[in-house]
């Protein structure tokens, strides 16, 4: 059964981790009803490979998974197409990933049971830092930082999972921002 979720990913010469950030959402215990994908004008095999793997997510969800796929016709950045990614989002809750992330098995499942729980517009995750080729090296709990510098020591990550009104205050993100989830953090700190 699908859940009122949009996964949105955005990428930019992400090859070598595309397909598994693909698959990765295939293989959600509660698959998302829609996904878009955005490309900025990969110059690498980033939006074959991306084709291919939705095309296999599709065939393992079915007719109740909607799938968007779009390209910028010239690099627009991270934040063009952050922004254009999380506008073409129409289900209730929306998943907000880069090209080069890898969800759990159980993250959106979790994701909505705790946000529902607890009656909350939002959550950021844990995140991992990984190897080129995805193998975790170091896991970062968002919330040890809270309370230790988060904006000092630069830990601005981690997954988005966030309901969409709250997210269409927040986009479009401004045009000359270099890292979208600096400026999309501090707002939902405010």
């Amino acid at each position: 059964k699908t859940e009122s979720v949009c996964v949105v990913i955005f990428a930019f010469n992400e090859e070598a981790f595309i397909g598994e950030q693909i698959d990765s959402i295939a293989a959600q215990t509660t698959p998302p009803r829609q996904i878009v994908f955005v490309d900025d004008h990969s110059t690498d095999n980033t939006l074959q490979i991306a084709q291919y793997h939705l095309l296999k997510l599709k065939e393992k969800i079915g007719e109740d998974c909607n799938i968007t796929i779009t390209k910028n016709t010239y690099g627009k950045g991270k934040c063009k197409a952050y922004s254009l990614g999380c506008g073409l989002a129409k289900e209730k809750w929306i998943c907000v990933a880069a090209g080069d992330d890898k969800l759990p098995p159980n993250y959106v499942e979790k994701n909505i049971e705790f946000l529902n729980k607890r009656n909350f517009d939002f959550c950021l995750n844990n995140f991992y830092v990984c190897d080129d080729k995805l193998n975790v090296i170091k896991i970062k709990n968002i919330q040890k930082f809270a309370n230790d510098g988060i904006f000092y020591r630069n830990y601005m990550s981690g997954y988005l999972f966030i309901k969409r009104e709250t997210l269409e205050k927040i986009i479009p993100l401004p045009d000359d921002l270099q890292f979208e989830d600096w400026f999309v953090n501090m707002w939902l700190y405010e």
